[in-house]
């Protein structure tokens, strides 16, 4: 009986030392993916991030949204005199689970200095986005719908 009391203590012991050695864990591999270039200026732009898994329609949807300064979306001669650019405002609707296939993107262009102040619940699927964007003295507050799924 000790024999094999012994015998069973070794094969668990030698069992739970090899798990870590075959662990089924997917292998990490980091992609340059710099030659898209679309994805790089947005990412690269980001100056700001507002909501990050924001839930709607009770956890029906989950929102992200990023600021970016965005120069392609800046006329020439838009601001005089100064560097400054226009921003952008990234918005990502995902419904909740690993649908990304689903999931839609949106951005609001040619926006002075903006602030998102809230996603408000429309009927489902549509969401309000309500946006306060311009100079410091003549802000002016919009809304823009869009639609979750």
């Amino acid at each position: 009986m000790r024999q094999y009391f012994s015998l069973l203590v070794i094969s668990f012991t030698v069992f739970i030392l090899t798990i870590p050695a075959i662990s089924f864990a997917q292998n990490p591999i980091v992609d340059d993916i710099s030659d898209e270039s679309q994805a790089n200026y947005l990412l690269a732009n980001i100056k700001g991030v507002k909501f990050i898994s924001h839930p709607l329609f009770e956890g029906g949807l989950y929102i992200n949204s990023f600021v970016i300064d965005d120069s392609k979306a800046t006329p020439a001669g838009f601001f005089e005199e100064t560097d400054e650019i226009l921003s952008s405002i990234l918005i990502t609707c995902q419904p909740d689970g690993d649908y990304y296939t689903k999931s839609k993107l949106y951005k609001i262009t040619g926006l002075e200095n903006p602030e998102i102040l809230s996603f408000k619940e429309g009927v489902f699927p549509e969401i309000i986005v309500e946006v306060e964007h311009g100079k410091a003295l003549k802000r002016k507050r919009e809304y823009f719908k869009i639609v979750g799924i």
